[in-house]
C-alpha cells in the first residue's frame, strides 16, 4: 500500500489513542467555568457602574444593599441563568480592581485555550500544524483588538465592538481552532490524487 493510499484511509482522529477526548472534555469544562466566572464578574461590575454609591460601602453594607435590591440588581441574564447573588469575594473589590481582574482573566483564558488547542494537535498526531494554530490565534486576537478599539467607554457588555470581540473570544474558547485544522488536514489527505506510478 502506498503512502498516499495509507494517508487517504487514515481516520479523522486516532481512535486507538483517544487522549484527545480528554483534551476536548477539558476544553468544555474550562469553557463553562470561565463563562460562569465572567458572568458573575460582568454582572457585579455593571451593578457597581449603575450604583456608584456601592463603591464607597464596606463589604457588609454592599451585601445588605444587594439583598434589598436583588430584583433591580439582577442586571444580566445568560440564557436561563440569572445572577441573584454575587460571589462574596467580589464584595471586597473596587471597580478598578475588578476591571484589571477581568482583562487579566481574558488574557489568561486565551493562553489557556491556546495551550489546550496545542495539546489537542499533539495527541491527534497533528503537531506539525502548530504554526497554523498560532497564526489563527494571532489573527483572531488582532481582530478582537480592532473591535475593542471601536468600543466606547469602559468596554462593557452591550457595546457593539465589545460584543463582537466577545464572540471572537468565544471561538477561541472552544475546540474549533484545533479541530478545524485537523479536519482540513484530513480532507486534504483524502482528496489528494495518488502520485503517478507510470515508468519514466
Amino acid at each position: 500500500m502506498t503512502d498516499e493510499v495509507r494517508r487517504s484511509r487514515q481516520p479523522l482522529l486516532p481512535w486507538r489513542k483517544p487522549w484527545w477526548l480528554l483534551v476536548v472534555a477539558a476544553m468544555i469544562l474550562a469553557g463553562y467555568g470561565q463563562a460562569w466566572g465572567k458572568h458573575q464578574l460582568n454582572c457585579y461590575m455593571q451593578a457597581l457602574r449603575e450604583n456608584p454609591q456601592l463603591n464607597a460601602m464596606e463589604p457588609e453594607q454592599r451585601a445588605l444593599f444587594w439583598m434589598k435590591n436583588t430584583p433591580r440588581l439582577t442586571v444580566m441574564k445568560v440564557d436561563y441563568y440569572e445572577n441573584q447573588n454575587p460571589w462574596p469575594l467580589l464584595l471586597h473589590a473596587s471597580f478598578k480592581t475588578l476591571w484589571i481582574v477581568k482583562w487579566t482573566l481574558a488574557l489568561g483564558i486565551v493562553v489557556l485555550f491556546f495551550s489546550l488547542d496545542a495539546l489537542f494537535l499533539k495527541v491527534a498526531d497533528a503537531w506539525h500544524l502548530r504554526a497554523a494554530l498560532a497564526t489563527i490565534y494571532l489573527i483572531v486576537c488582532a481582530m478582537m483588538g480592532l473591535f475593542l478599539s471601536l468600543a466606547p467607554g469602559e468596554f462593557a457588555p452591550g457595546e457593539g465592538g465589545y460584543d463582537v470581540a466577545t464572540e471572537l473570544l468565544g471561538f477561541l474558547q472552544s475546540p474549533l481552532p484545533s479541530f478545524m485544522l485537523v479536519f482540513v488536514r484530513w480532507l486534504h489527505a483524502r482528496g489528494r490524487p495518488p502520485a503517478s506510478t507510470t515508468p519514466a
